[in-house]
């Protein structure tokens, strides 16, 4: 039987820990809404740039040789399965992948488990906010493969949905030589050559914030499921930890008074 002090000490122990998951859950939920408010500016952006490029592209050119591969993960874990789920789809996605030089960009420290010898990898940390200058920067490393060997490049982040469903996916983007074998009826005013190469830049940048929009608030969200359920989790042991608490006192105090009682009788006899 457990000692009072030894269950006691526990109690404090799991009441500590329920105090810190309580906090970072409010905190994830103040940053989930912060990020959700920006999510809904990026996607308007995205959508509305997408829709240009589309009226420009009508066709894709064929898989390059170099690929590319953008994955978004988190610096920090406490977020349940998300980091997880997105390592293992990006994992088949290099297996099935079939240019001849793939290149991976993690962007979170959590995407190490992506990277192995055979893959030239680099990985950004500290990401803390979705923000177009953060996109620019992601943009030029990845500039002198887009735009000098015409690598393809595929992005991999989780899709929100809803706080309880967000979705691992992979968006294929366009190369430059796609724009410049632009395929439409269209015309421009300046001339399409003069401005091709900003159009460019400007949508992967849109695409690549989009993302990070859509990442970041996937991961407050995680975070703030995670938190609440080790929260509720930590009620229930409390309650648990209470009961098996009173019932020890309880056999403690009934040890001690049959014991003096079987003093008393024993000294009355």
């Amino acid at each position: 039987m457990q000692s009072l002090k030894s269950l006691r000490d526990k109690m404090r122990s799991v009441e500590s820990t329920q105090k810190i998951t309580q906090a970072m859950n409010m905190i994830a939920a103040s940053a989930f809404h912060k990020a959700k408010l920006r999510l809904e500016n990026a996607r308007s952006y995205g959508i509305g740039i997408e829709s240009i490029v589309q009226k420009i592209l009508n066709q894709r050119s064929a898989e390059c040789e170099s690929k590319i591969i953008l994955v978004f993960t988190s610096d920090k874990g406490l977020c349940g399965s998300f980091n997880a789920t997105i390592c293992k789809f990006a994992i088949d996605f290099i297996a099935n992948c079939k240019a001849k030089r793939i290149k991976i960009l993690g962007i979170g420290e959590k995407g190490k488990k992506i990277a192995n010898n055979q893959i030239e990898s680099n990985f950004i940390q500290n990401v803390k906010f979705a923000t177009m200058d953060f996109a620019a920067d992601v943009w030029r490393l990845l500039m002198e493969d887009v735009m000098k060997d015409n690598a393809s490049c595929s992005i991999i982040y989780t899709h929100f949905t809803s706080s309880i469903k967000q979705n691992v996916i992979s968006k294929d983007l366009p190369t430059f030589k796609d724009f410049l074998n632009k395929d439409s009826d269209l015309e421009f005013e300046p001339p399409y050559s003069s401005f091709i190469k900003s159009l460019y830049v400007n949508y992967v940048i849109a695409i690549i914030f989009n993302a990070l929009a859509e990442h970041s608030v996937s991961e407050y969200s995680a975070r703030m499921v995670a938190m609440d359920t080790a929260t509720s989790n930590a009620k229930s042991l409390l309650k648990e930890m209470q009961r098996k608490y009173n019932s020890t006192r309880q056999a403690i105090i009934t040890r001690e008074l049959i014991e003096v009682i079987t003093g008393a009788e024993a000294y009355n006899h």
